[in-house]
């Protein structure tokens, strides 16, 4: 599995500009800021052309 670049989780960060897809490129920053906040931990790896993303949750001591 191939790592993805850590700028997708950049505020307002969008890509791939070729496509006609709108967005505001928050999304992953969000989603990364609300698992941080669980103690946790947001990846994105590719596999196979699929993007695919794992949360982890680490215990609490």
């Amino acid at each position: 599995m191939a790592r993805i670049d850590a700028h997708i989780f950049d505020r307002f960060y969008t890509g791939d500009t070729a496509r006609n897809k709108k967005g505001t490129g928050l999304g992953l920053s969000i989603a990364q800021s609300l698992m941080k906040k669980m103690n946790g931990n947001l990846f994105a790896t590719l596999k196979n052309h699929q993007f695919i993303m794992t949360c982890q949750w680490n215990k609490r001591t």
